[in-house]
């Protein structure tokens, strides 16, 4: 009898099928993993002031997406950009940083931002 025969039925013996039962995967399991992944944040370049590119960002925030707003290319309205959407983040509890000239990150809340870049920034840049 070699090793495998071991586990095959003889004819003497019955076959049965041994009911296991898997426990069923929770959706706020560790080990539980979706098809896409979770989006940290999103970039965005507006290269036009329309209010329709303005709400498009807003509703990646509102769906607790962290923001990455490069308004060099419409640098004479970024501020009705920037006050819209520090709104939106404020409203949410989160917050607004300028990283760069022309660069802000902006914030839903519940995301812990650590460091202060805007620190070493040139006090005389303005956008």
């Amino acid at each position: 009898m070699g090793i495998f025969d071991r586990f095959a039925p003889h004819d003497d013996e019955e076959e049965y099928e041994e009911d296991v039962s898997v426990p069923e995967k929770r959706e706020n399991s560790a080990s539980a993993v979706s098809g896409k992944a979770k989006k940290q944040f999103v970039l965005f370049r507006p290269n036009d002031p329309s209010n329709d590119q303005l709400l498009t960002i807003a509703e990646h925030l509102l769906n607790h997406e962290t923001v990455i707003l490069n308004l060099e290319l419409i640098a004479k309205d970024a501020r009705h950009f920037i006050d819209f959407l520090s709104g939106v983040s404020f409203a949410m509890q989160g917050e607004t940083q300028k990283i760069a000239a022309h660069t802000f990150l902006i914030t839903p809340g519940g995301i812990e931002i650590s460091g202060d870049i805007a620190g070493s920034l040139d006090p005389e840049l303005k956008f």
